[in-house]
């Protein structure tokens, strides 16, 4: 059930088994999670209770330092004490439950150690830690221990954790594990694939709206450590690892306010929706719909710009000839509205990727790839051109044109994919990809699109490089 700002107010299944569960949740006027309160007459339930949130939308009976930061699950103690989670001077958890953290420039976790303070050092051998590897993308291609020798490996498809090799000690393989998830990207059911090409339960968790366990129906459990919305959750701490921030499933929020790159008056807050102010809620307290891809952007604010793609010229064929050099072009054009929660971004800066892949008569030409930057006009219109062109030196007969000759007598097509990447009014980087085809297989030159007229943007994770050298080597 939700309330009228779509904010959760309780969650519950069916029925009153022992692995029934039922909650109900307060949040305040201002967006904080204060309290879940068990359902009556349901086995399981969350017991949370943390009201009133002060002014700076900070929990009751919890300690958060000068900067906003959580530092103990307990009220704050006379100084001096010992907090639970250290952060360093970038607001970034470095230490707690004897681990301790260390980052890359991007901000990206790269290793994670048993150390008995934040300022101990990691070994730079043996398995009482992680060294992360990632590729082009935010998440986790391979984890290694500490001294470089490969544990475990993960296969994407479309974005999305599907497998986990296990790696053994010669490089062969160890165990193969499958990752089953909801809309969300959360691995509720992960199973390995046994010696004998059967299969044996590894997780089978159902959760918490805001991502806390519910209950493990597996016989025989085997720890995995990527859970909510395919999160890595850190068994020492129970939180989970977004990117630029961990998550509390415990509290159902962040431990950190939320930050921006640059000076911004409510980091990625859209002043049309005040709940987007608190800058400690999780997706605005929509958990069961929303995700979020990286600890800044929740799903739902780039759901709500859409580009509709249509053809504005279909390409008609024109030549030229000079002396012995003739030229002949069919040339399209694509016009993109892209709107959020229904009207023209107007002005708004656009880059684009745009990627061709062309075949004459079936043989394939060089594909190319280009990159550049615009920006939509008052009406939060942007144009595009898709063209053919042929250039020869050949010698024409009179009254005729080479380049045309061929370009009427050969079978041309040309396939672009085109991703337009803009950036959302509270600062999500958002982008939509469109496809079409130039082609003259049926006669004329015809621009046709490929993909859906109407689509809503996604979330862009941010880049990331895979280091060349162990991370505790930098």
């Amino acid at each position: 059930m939700y309330d009228s700002l779509n904010r959760i107010l309780s969650g519950q299944s069916s029925g009153a088994g022992s692995t029934s569960w039922g909650d109900t949740y307060v949040i305040d006027a201002w967006g904080n999670l204060t309290n879940m309160n068990p359902i009556s007459g349901k086995a399981l339930g969350q017991n949370f209770q943390a009201a009133p949130a002060s002014v700076q939308n900070q929990l009751n009976g919890f300690c958060n330092d000068a900067a906003g930061n959580l530092v103990l699950n307990t009220p704050c103690p006379t100084p001096p004490f010992t907090p639970s989670y250290y952060y360093d001077a970038e607001n970034r958890l470095v230490w707690t439950s004897g681990y301790r953290y260390i980052y890359d420039g991007d901000g990206q976790r790269v290793e994670k150690c048993q150390a008995a303070t934040a300022t101990t050092a990691c070994l730079t051998s043996g398995t009482t830690g992680t060294l992360y590897w990632r590729g082009t993308g935010s998440d986790t291609l391979a984890e290694t221990d500490l001294g470089g020798i490969q544990q475990e490996e993960y296969i994407f498809f479309s974005g999305q954790r599907i497998a986990r090799r296990d790696i053994s000690s010669t490089g062969g393989t160890a165990g193969l594990h499958y990752y089953f998830s909801d809309h969300l990207g959360t691995h509720g059911v992960v199973e390995t694939l046994t010696t004998s090409g059967g299969v044996s339960c590894d997780q089978d968790i159902d959760f918490y709206p805001y991502g806390g366990e519910e209950n493990d129906y597996c016989t025989t459990p085997v720890p995995q450590h990527h859970k909510f919305t395919g999160k890595e959750r850190d068994t020492e701490s129970g939180l989970d690892n977004f990117g630029a921030r961990y998550h509390a499933s415990s509290l159902g929020r962040f431990m950190t306010p939320d930050w921006a790159e640059k000076p911004i008056d409510v980091p990625y807050a859209n002043f049309g929706n005040p709940q987007s102010l608190n800058l400690y809620s999780y997706v605005q307290n929509n958990p069961t719909t929303v995700g979020d891809a990286d600890g800044h952007c929740s799903g739902d604010d780039c759901a709500k710009i859409t580009v509709a793609a249509e053809v504005t010229k279909q390409p008609e064929l024109e030549s030229s000839r000079s002396g012995r050099t003739s030229t002949a072009t069919a040339e399209g054009e694509v016009q993109y509205a892209v709107k959020y929660s229904g009207k023209p971004m107007a002005d708004t800066p656009i880059h684009e990727d745009v990627s061709n892949r062309s075949t004459r008569d079936g043989r394939p030409d060089p594909s190319t790839t280009t990159t550049r930057d615009d920006k939509t006009n008052k009406q939060g219109l942007i144009t595009d051109q898709s063209s053919i062109s042929v250039k020869t030196e050949a010698p024409s007969l009179p009254g005729t044109n080479a380049a045309e000759q061929t370009m009427t007598t050969s079978v041309f097509s040309k396939e672009t994919t085109q991703t337009l990447t803009m950036t959302s009014p509270s600062g999500c980087s958002c982008s939509v990809t469109e496809k079409r085809t130039l082609s003259n297989a049926s006669g004329d030159y015809k621009l046709t699109l490929q993909s859906p007229q109407t689509q809503k943007a996604t979330v862009v994770p941010p880049p990331k490089t895979l280091p060349q050298n162990p991370p505790n080597q930098f």
